[in-house]
């Protein structure tokens, strides 16, 4: 951190809701050394809202104690979800219209509830399950039953495919 001096520094943590609540602590030892050295640390933190729960308990409260800005992302609307997809979609392919049915995105839409995150997921695995299922586009059956190992794997489900 040295070198930083003169310079401000800034450490993204892309999935920090993931990150243990003692390694969260630890970020502020971080920030204080790179203080010490005559650096600025600015820390970004990023995901879900169980990160927002960890950061207000009260063993955190000298993470937020600093002025931040914190901003909550909404989950999508079923209009968005879908615009969100087709963007996706349109990146890696140029027959987009034609690897989901309709209904199979709306039920991929409805289980997701808005979240990107679950959103690529259902899709990816929904695409694996047509790709096994030598189905194309992909079917609202074939959606349903991906949304179901994706919330519940059991044995059964994962022998099967």
């Amino acid at each position: 951190l040295a070198a930083c001096q003169q310079h401000s520094v800034i450490l993204a943590i892309d999935d920090a809701h993931l990150m243990p609540p003692l390694t969260l602590k630890k970020l502020w030892t971080l920030v204080e050394y790179a203080a010490s050295a005559g650096a600025i640390l600015y820390i970004a933190l990023a995901g879900h809202s169980a990160l927002e729960s960890q950061l207000d308990t009260l063993t955190l409260h000298h993470l937020t104690s600093e002025p931040v800005v914190r901003y909550t992302l909404s989950p999508f609307m079923p209009k968005e979800s879908r615009a969100y997809i087709d963007h996706r979609l349109a990146q890696a392919t140029t027959q987009a219209e034609t690897v989901f049915t309709s209904r199979a995105l709306t039920r991929i839409i409805k289980a997701a509830q808005g979240v990107p995150g679950t959103l690529n997921a259902l899709c990816t695995n929904a695409l694996i399950a047509g790709f096994w299922a030598q189905q194309r586009p992909v079917s609202a059956r074939v959606a349903r039953e991906a949304i179901a190992q994706g919330q519940d794997p059991g044995p059964s489900q994962l022998r099967r495919w």
